[in-house]
């Protein structure tokens, strides 16, 4: 089990692994984006990634921003119940979701 400080059970969070961002044209971002990336290998299918760093996916979208984040956990079972118990879960699809009030549309997803 994963508590913290205070002794309440934690998710157990590892990390961010993904941020969906949603642009108006993913081929013009995508131009913009592979001018910051170091070698060609970090883009693949839209997808950039970064040594040390999240993932970002480019999807077209009608507004522009942050519309997905995939959070790493060490057990998604584990956090499956923690947010069961705090009135937090949500799912959607099949994933395993926190039910965030007031992000604006932001999906946060749990992976393992």
């Amino acid at each position: 089990m994963y508590t913290t400080p205070d002794g309440t059970r934690a998710l157990g969070v590892l990390g961010v692994r993904e941020l969906v961002i949603g642009v108006e044209d993913t081929a013009t971002a995508l131009v913009q984006w592979r001018q910051l990336l170091e070698t060609p290998a970090q883009e693949r299918h839209g997808v950039l990634t970064f040594p040390g760093g999240p993932a970002l996916r480019l999807v077209e979208a009608p507004t522009g921003g942050i519309l997905d984040m995939a959070i790493r956990v060490r057990s998604l079972e584990h956090a499956e119940r923690v947010l069961m118990e705090r009135g937090m879960l949500r799912k959607d699809g099949g994933h395993v979701m926190i039910a965030v009030p007031n992000a604006g549309g932001l999906r946060v997803r749990l992976v393992q």
